[in-house]
């Protein structure tokens, strides 16, 4: 695969390239292949200037393809705040997978919805994520079969409007605080089978559990929902995840039907007494959104499911 050199990597501009890619900083390697780091970028889509931070794990080959996490943030954050309250960097190091981060446009993505910047503007972050598809791998190899995407709250919903519209170029989604879209239900185009994993708390105060809301299905719908589209057989394996902190007043348990069409899966993980968080994580949208459960890690989940597909 054809690579433009280091230094054009780090200092050529975007009026030079499709995908400007500058160091974090002095302290950084000069070489991400070999030592691994992040690397702040910026692509132009749609006529827009898009940052993300693109995380290279150590001793990267630039020879062999490596899969690649698209990890979107929830309304109002930053791609830094997102690789903040994640820590999939240190997931992507032990196994070998690129992590990036983008930034939405005001804090938000585009939906379908009108209700965020992008989707006032007509602008698609889903070409955005073709853009970078496209231009990232000329520096660093993709495994274009094995891109997967993940997203908290509306990054969340945005990972399966992203999910459902790139037909066959995804190969797993994972959301986080926010369950299946009342309009991707009759309106999403995929035609085969998609390994996804959901994580939700019963307290969500944003999101019902148990009732779902105009715009989104319950969690026990979004589950039938794509149990019954990826054509998995028999009873959903269920276990409780042991109660690794007490104190923290949660219990975890999923929901696996592993026994779908083409080896996919559905996947629900039921946080007890969780709020809208990302298990394990900060809060970042203040303490208004609820408990925080410590007794998984949503990132080590989200890895760990990915890495079965």
């Amino acid at each position: 695969m054809t690579r433009i050199s280091r230094t054009a990597l780090q200092l050529a501009t975007a009026a030079a390239v499709a995908a400007t890619m500058v160091g974090c900083g002095d302290d950084k390697p000069t070489d991400p292949n070999i030592a691994g780091g992040d690397i702040r970028g910026s692509v132009n889509s749609e006529g827009l200037v898009r940052t993300f931070i693109l995380h290279i794990p150590p001793g990267n080959d630039p020879d062999a393809p490596s899969p690649l996490v698209v990890v979107f943030h929830g309304n109002t954050m930053t791609g830094a705040g997102m690789q903040d309250l994640t820590e999939f960097g240190r997931f992507a190091d032990e196994h070998g997978f690129l992590v990036i981060y983008p930034d939405g446009i005001d804090g938000g993505w585009s939906i379908g919805c009108d209700c965020t910047t992008a989707d006032q503007l007509g602008i698609s972050d889903v070409k955005l994520i073709e853009t970078l598809l496209t231009n990232i791998p000329s520096s660093f190899a993709i495994d274009l079969d094995r891109v997967y995407l993940a997203g908290f709250s509306l990054g969340g919903t945005f990972a399966q409007v992203a999910g459902c519209e790139m037909v066959g170029r995804v190969a797993g989604v994972a959301s986080v605080g926010s369950s299946l879209p009342t309009r991707l239900q009759d309106d999403c185009p995929l035609q085969t089978p998609v390994p996804i994993l959901y994580m939700l708390g019963t307290e969500d105060p944003l999101l019902p559990y148990s009732d779902g809301t105009e715009n989104f299905l319950s969690a026990p719908e979004t589950l039938a929902h794509w149990a019954s589209f990826n054509g998995c057989q028999g009873d959903a394996e269920e276990v409780t995840e042991p109660d690794l902190d007490p104190g923290d007043l949660t219990r975890v348990r999923f929901e696996r039907f592993s026994d779908c069409d083409g080896g996919t899966e559905a996947t629900l993980y039921t946080v007890e007494g969780g709020g809208h968080t990302w298990a394990k994580g900060q809060r970042p949208l203040g303490l208004a959104v609820g408990v925080v459960s410590q007794d998984v890690w949503a990132s080590e989940v989200i890895t760990e499911f990915f890495l079965r597909h």
